[in-house]
């Protein structure tokens, strides 16, 4: 989870790209609501990791197999946004939220195993708002990255349809940076008991 914002970049930017404008809110609708449902397997991936015996401990196999797919999915949905493939970004969509979730229960996990039990609620209000923070900055960059001016396929000449792959593309290398660099800090600098 990088900074608790576990959407990759906005999806009102993306839908137009996707399908017909007349099919804009079904679109969003759904990839809301299958963000939504993805959240489900985090009480699973907690029951898992809490009795995980790897080597590297209990939660950070799960930080890495879930930083890996979610790495592998932003590349296919990067791909299939190009490409204009709803179906397949789609589908890159549901398993890249399953991936971020996978990551996100392995770190909040990581809070009661590596604070004293006096300190773990004052842990979790920390880590609560530096999620919350982490979303709203994530979001206040995107804005910032595209200048207020999101990129849309409305535009006539086709330097506008390149200008828009271009800041839509950038979005998808630096959140896929981030997650790669926070993930790799986190198994390297995370002391776990086996």
């Amino acid at each position: 989870m990088i900074g608790g914002q576990r959407n990759p970049p906005p999806l009102s930017l993306l839908t137009p790209r996707l399908c017909p404008q007349s099919a804009k809110a079904m679109f969003l609708g759904g990839f809301i609501a299958m963000a939504g449902l993805t959240q489900l397997v985090c009480p699973l991936i907690g029951l898992i990791s809490d009795n995980c015996t790897a080597a590297l401990g209990r939660r950070r196999p799960f930080m890495l197999i879930g930083g890996s797919g979610g790495i592998t999915f932003l590349m296919v949905q990067l791909y299939a946004s190009n490409y204009r493939m709803w179906w397949l970004y789609s589908f890159a969509f549901t398993m890249a939220m399953i991936s971020l979730n996978i990551i996100y229960s392995a770190m909040v996990g990581l809070v009661p195993d590596q604070v004293h039990d006096s300190q773990v609620g004052a842990a979790n209000g920390i880590q609560a708002v530096l999620s919350v923070l982490g979303a709203v900055g994530g979001f206040a960059f995107f804005i910032f990255f595209l200048k207020g001016d999101p990129p849309s396929l409305d535009g006539v000449t086709e330097a506008d349809e390149v200008a828009a792959d271009q800041a839509i593309g950038g979005m998808y290398v630096l959140y896929i940076f981030l997650i790669a660099s926070t993930i790799c800090v986190s198994v390297i600098t995370t002391t776990e008991c086996r």
